[in-house]
């Protein structure tokens, strides 16, 4: 295994999996009351944060029901070799159903991979090639994330910033925002 190879995985296995620690801000559960519609006429809706450049965002691609497929998007970057994340989430309202490497890593070149859900409520991602290989980082998707979404008080998906990394090919860390989003409950169409 080459030098740099091996300093990719160590910096990807750091970022993404090093121990919790509360961050300034945390708060518990949203204890909000139902809505008195209820739950049958209203839907769940998404609210990405403004986008900035270049970032690492959380899109809607689908959402039926209470399912929705998210994925973490490149913007403003023009080739990336590896990302380390966390994703937070409140577990109580939040069932991650499956997570996969998204499209953008492409085919025909080795990938490194490592996503898992922890139970205090976030997503682990590790996502990287294997030897130098950047990929084109606009619009690219890094991940693929079916979620399974339950009760009436908004839910808060926000990326742990000193726990997130991005890499150029070079195995420089690239300076990005990571931008999460929110879903809320809605009157029904």
């Amino acid at each position: 295994m080459s030098a740099r190879l091996i300093s990719l995985l160590a910096l990807l296995a750091l970022a993404a999996c090093s121990s919790p620690s509360p961050q300034p801000g945390d708060a518990g559960p949203d204890q909000s009351a139902p809505s008195p519609d209820g739950p049958a006429a209203r839907e769940w809706a998404f609210i990405a944060e403004a986008l900035q450049s270049p970032a690492i965002s959380v899109e809607l691609e689908s959402l039926s029901g209470d399912e929705a497929t998210l994925v973490p998007v490149g913007r403003g970057m023009s080739e990336l070799q590896g990302v380390a994340f966390r994703l937070s989430f409140p577990p109580e309202q939040v069932e991650v159903v499956s997570s996969e490497v998204g499209a953008g890593w492409g085919s025909g070149v080795s990938v490194l991979a490592r996503l898992a859900t922890r139970p205090e409520g976030e997503l682990w991602g590790g996502i990287g090639y294997q030897g130098t290989h950047g990929m084109p980082a606009e619009g690219a998707e890094l991940a693929r994330l079916l979620l399974r979404l339950s009760g009436e008080a908004p839910i808060e998906l926000a990326f742990r910033p000193q726990r997130n990394l991005a890499l150029d090919p070079g195995f420089k860390r690239l300076k990005v925002s990571w931008l999460g989003g929110r879903f809320e409950r809605r009157a029904a169409r």
